[in-house]
């Protein structure tokens, strides 16, 4: 499959702006983990898509148990385990906020659906479409109120670039991009 460069670059910041929009969003640029690959390290040639799929919802489901992890707690370290480049920047802005705020998050988001856009010739990424739902989650500030508007999308649609890390030697989430507000979640 090829692979479009601009696919993931328009609107990078979105998924973790799209999702703390929900929650609450922002974005400031930070030291992002390497994830070039080269000769010593290299990435997985995938035998099949279903591979290219197992790794692509591992790193995912990884990458969200982190986020959800991170606006309960505001630890970041499992969130540096598993981004890198934009959506790192994003996840830690966005915690950021929300201890500033005194607010956190209750509950889990539950990852949908991942299927393969587009995988590089040589296996170091991965465009992912995913749904993600957040039904089950909540934004409370110090109060124990919760700041989350009623009638919010709970359900997601993102483009997600998945990247391999010469440095953790496994992908990671370098960009979650949210499709437009019209743009609905397929089930698979």
């Amino acid at each position: 499959m090829p692979v479009h460069p601009n696919r993931g670059a328009i609107g990078r910041a979105a998924v973790i702006a799209g999702v703390v929009a929900l929650l609450l969003g922002a974005c400031v640029p930070t030291q992002p983990i390497a994830v070039v690959t080269s000769s010593a390290t290299p990435a997985p040639v995938f035998a099949t898509d279903a591979e290219a799929l197992a790794a692509a919802e591992e790193a995912y489901a990884a990458y969200q148990a982190a986020l959800d992890y991170a606006f309960t707690t505001y630890d970041l370290t499992e969130v540096m385990r598993t981004a890198s480049d934009v959506a790192l920047a994003e996840a830690e802005s966005a915690v950021a906020r929300l201890q500033n705020d005194g607010i956190v998050q209750e509950g889990s988001t539950l990852v949908v659906s991942v299927s393969i856009a587009e995988i590089a010739a040589d296996g170091s990424s991965i465009v992912a479409d995913i749904c993600i739902d957040v039904s089950k989650t909540d934004l409370v500030d110090a109060t124990g109120n919760s700041i989350v508007a009623d009638g919010r999308d709970v359900a997601i649609a993102s483009d997600v670039n998945l990247d391999w890390s010469i440095e953790l030697v496994r992908f990671v989430v370098s960009s979650d991009v949210p499709r437009e507000t019209g743009d609905r979640c397929v089930s698979s």
